[in-house]
């Protein structure tokens, strides 16, 4: 009895659902929207060095895993662009971050 139970409890779990797959959608579509509203913003990135950089963010990869930085200022120098691993961050803060939201 157990077993049937198990799978019954996976079937009301699928990924491929209708509702599942609009709820993945919707929030993609919301992602994007936040990413391309950052685009060409200030920011700040906290590393895990305890180190604040700053630059103009200009995007991601679609894993979230690099950012491109343009203008990237360090302590030591400034790099005209720059690939910033995910790993290496805490913390990004886009200046005026409430102005970018939606219209």
């Amino acid at each position: 009895m157990e077993q049937s139970t198990e799978v019954e409890d996976s079937s009301n779990n699928d990924f491929s659902s209708k509702e599942n797959q609009e709820a993945r959608a919707f929030l993609r579509e919301r992602f994007l929207r936040v990413v391309s509203s950052v685009i060409g913003k200030p920011c700040q990135l906290y590393t895990a060095e305890n180190t604040i950089v700053s630059g103009e963010f200009h995007g991601c990869d679609k894993d979230v895993i690099n950012f491109l930085i343009k203008d990237l200022e360090t302590p030591v120098y400034q790099i005209p662009v720059a690939c910033v691993r995910a790993t290496d961050i805490t913390n990004i803060t886009f200046h005026n971050a409430e102005k970018l939201t939606n219209k």
